[in-house]
């Protein structure tokens, strides 16, 4: 009984250690896809904006980057001050004279796990400096291949369809709204005119009469 107990002990302790190390695989599998997601997932524009920029001054805090090339969104500025941040993807320094690609999560923030030392700024050609990674490979033929001003464009003309529509439905409203208004003008005329005609009626019976 004392061996059985003992054997049953250990199984279940086997199978924590198994339920464990499964949900522990399962973590990290999905931290691995999201990570991968991220060239991609930029091309929603739920960010503020993607740029090419350079870094023109460097404080104890923060860096001072002037936007050279908008590939998505929008800016509000030409040079932002972002918290002082570290490259993915290689251990260099930032430094001035430094090209960027950045992710402008809202103004003076930028995506600092997501940010990238570039060798141009000019998108058709630059490279990221950075290891091989095939997310980062992936990120940076996106940016050659002008794939986010694509994305960009894609997002406005939705935009504008969207706008166009809602116009189109207030138009639709606005005549049927008017349609239905004269409507009831013409029923009530009709009614109104009905009326006229049976008074007229009874009175020319009583008159007869």
């Amino acid at each position: 009984m004392h061996r059985l107990n003992k054997t049953i002990r250990w199984e279940v302790i086997e199978i924590k250690k198994i339920v464990i190390v499964l949900a522990l695989l399962l973590f990290l599998s999905t931290v691995r896809v999201f990570a991968g997601d991220i060239p991609e997932s930029i091309m929603m524009g739920e960010q503020q904006a993607l740029f090419i920029g350079e870094i023109v001054d460097d404080s104890d805090e923060t860096y001072n980057i002037e936007i050279i090339d908008l590939l998505m969104g929008h800016v509000s500025e030409n040079q932002i001050s972002v918290k002082k941040f570290s490259y993915y993807g290689n251990t260099l320094e930032p430094k001035i004279g430094d090209y960027v690609v950045a992710v402008l999560i809202e103004d003076n923030t930028i995506h600092n796990s997501w940010i990238f030392k570039c060798t141009s700024t000019d998108y058709r050609t630059l490279k990221l400096v950075s290891r091989n990674y095939n997310m980062v490979k992936r990120y940076e033929q996106y940016i050659n291949q002008g794939k986010y001003q694509e994305a960009q464009r894609n997002l406005e003309k939705n935009e504008t369809t969207t706008s166009i529509t809602n116009i189109q439905q207030e138009v639709v409203e606005d005549i049927n709204n008017s349609l239905s208004t004269r409507r009831n003008i013409a029923i009530l005329g009709f009614s109104v005119l009905l009326l006229a005609v049976l008074t007229y009626m009874f009175i020319l019976r009583k008159t007869k009469k």
